[in-house]
């Protein structure tokens, strides 16, 4: 059925976010919130979960179901745009539950998170129908930013904080170290009597919160690896290559985890190798020099 001219259009606004200002909005923080794209906090997810993709997809439904403030009233999310073809019946994109999916009542929300957005249809209301014969609805929300310290957050409260002290400098944990992570040398057996032996050193003490140390020859090393066969889409892409190489690596190369701290090592690479990539160079091999 078209539409009629004697049923007037239904009145059905593209959602907005809320306004109010609340305790602890950007209003009334020293540093305002990072809000980085859903691909890139994917690619985190990805990452605490051991590259299990069902587990980070189940995250990323999580977050989101959670609504676009939290209970202090910061904002855990933004979008872009919102694209509609309105049916009535669905809920605000910064409703929690725009991001269920419901298949007995038809509702289906489709997260994308590589590409940083959503896709939800549904039923349109009775109203709707009657105007111009659709029985479906249709959003399309494009442009999904996460806030980045939230995500922290929500990742350490469901025991995924990855631990390390670049990440505790980040979020300001206190807690101890994984073994893994720990620097301390084998003991070898000592051949010296026990007369003349000293007693053994005390351990180093890392001043809480500092960083680690990394080596900055041999990371920048697998970055150019990784780079020879062209930079990846995103950034986040090719720090988790540059992490999975380290681990591949013999002997083994510890790469930082953090994004920020991975990034001052080896983004001037993968700049450069950007750049050759648009220039469409014949010749787009590259070194560091």
């Amino acid at each position: 059925m078209g539409e009629s001219a004697d049923v007037p259009a239904p009145t059905d606004s593209i959602p907005k976010p809320s306004d109010v200002t609340m305790a602890g909005t950007p209003d009334d923080d020293i540093t305002p919130s990072v809000f980085r794209l859903l691909c890139d906090e994917y690619a985190l997810f990805l990452r605490r979960t051991g590259s299990s993709k069902p587990f980070a997809d189940r995250l990323v439904e999580k977050y989101l179901e959670e609504g676009e403030r939290d209970r202090d009233g910061r904002i855990r999310y933004k979008i872009l745009e919102v694209h509609a073809l309105p049916g009535g019946l669905t809920p605000s994109p910064y409703d929690g539950d725009f991001w269920r999916s419901y298949p007995e009542r038809g509702i289906r929300c489709d997260i994308k998170p590589w590409d940083s957005e959503a896709h939800w249809t549904g039923p349109t209301s009775a109203a709707w129908k009657e105007f111009d014969g659709r029985e479906v609805a249709d959003y399309r929300v494009i442009g999904i930013r996460l806030n980045h310290d939230i995500v922290l957050e929500f990742l350490e409260s469901a025991g995924l904080h990855e631990r390390t002290q670049s990440d505790e400098s980040e979020t300001g944990s206190t807690q101890p170290l994984s073994p893994e992570s720990s620097e301390a040398t084998p003991s070898v057996p000592s051949t010296t009597p026990a007369a003349s032996q000293k007693s053994p050193a005390a351990p180093i003490k890392v001043r809480p919160g500092a960083e680690r140390k990394y080596d900055h020859d041999a990371i920048q090393a697998l970055a150019l690896e990784q780079l020879k066969t062209g930079p990846d889409e995103h950034r986040s892409w090719f720090y988790e290559r540059v992490r999975e190489a380290g681990k591949d690596h013999q002997p083994r190369v510890r790469v930082p985890g953090n994004d920020r701290t991975l990034g001052r090592i080896v983004d001037a690479l993968y700049d450069k190798a950007k750049k050759c990539a648009e220039r469409k160079r014949p010749d787009s091999s590259f070194d560091s020099h």
